[in-house]
């Protein structure tokens, strides 16, 4: 019967997918072979710096909200004070357009460090107070 039809036996047509599969894949490869050419090394840290300046400048500007109205240069370095883990703090300066000493001035505000000696100057305090009384 499989002779009358013209099929083939059992085992031939599997084969021949496989020779196709394989025929495609080598066909694949000998197009591309190896790896897209690289970039000069120059080229390839100008384009990653690009790419940093970019995604800083669009955090920047979706926390700040340009549209809104004009910010003041402390209200510029509160969003860089924000954004600071997340990007280059002298990028985001740049960015902003503000002096690096307006950023670092308004800085010194914002985040104050805990007085060290609090506890005895609160001791100070309640000595005087109770010998002038």
């Amino acid at each position: 019967m499989v002779c009358l039809m013209d099929v083939p036996q059992h085992g031939s047509a599997s084969t021949s997918k496989k020779e196709q599969r394989d025929y495609a894949l080598n066909a694949v490869d000998e197009k591309f072979t190896g790896c897209s050419p690289k970039l000069k090394k120059e080229v390839e840290e100008d384009l990653i710096a690009e790419v940093q300046r970019l995604r800083a400048e669009n955090d920047y500007l979706k926390k700040e909200c340009l549209g809104c109205r004009e910010s003041t240069a402390r209200e510029k370095a509160q969003v860089i004070w924000k954004l600071r883990h997340k990007h280059k703090g002298g990028l985001l300066i740049d960015i902003a357009g503000i002096p690096r000493s307006t950023y670092y001035y308004s800085k010194q505000f914002e985040d104050p460090k805990p007085d060290k000696s609090a506890e005895i100057k609160g001791e100070i305090r309640r000595i005087y107070d109770e010998s002038k009384g």
